[in-house]
């Protein structure tokens, strides 16, 4: 994961293309304005890390657990929210295959699938 300090001032200009990568380069865009760091553009991944980790937090006793690695499954759905093209490991892959069957019944339904599993 690449992180890149920028100046606001180039972030206005350039807005679109930070966005572009940090939806799809996997890198973490930091804004600053006189050195001093004032937000973050971050990719959808981070997200979904980061408010899994507020959800822990709000419970009690969960500063002192360990956030476990995010499952393959996990990992599929990622991709797929940014829109990289994911594929099985083989045949057997159960999270590819569960990941595709969600993805399938959503479509049969006439649902956007990304909008739908992005909030789950």
């Amino acid at each position: 994961m690449d992180e890149y300090a920028i100046p606001s001032t180039e972030a206005r200009n350039n807005f679109s293309q930070l966005v572009a990568c940090a939806m799809w380069g996997d890198a973490r865009i930091v804004l600053c304005r006189y050195n001093f760091e004032m937000a973050a553009i971050v990719g959808v991944g981070d997200l979904h890390w980061l408010r899994m980790r507020d959800r822990e937090m709000q419970t009690p006793g969960a500063a002192l657990k360990e956030v476990p690695p995010p499952t393959r499954y996990q990992l599929l759905l990622d991709k797929y929210l940014r829109g990289i093209d994911v594929a099985p490991e083989g045949r057997g892959d159960k999270d590819f295959q569960r990941l595709a069957q969600e993805i399938g019944d959503l479509l049969i339904k006439g649902e956007d699938p990304r909008v739908i599993l992005a909030k789950a």
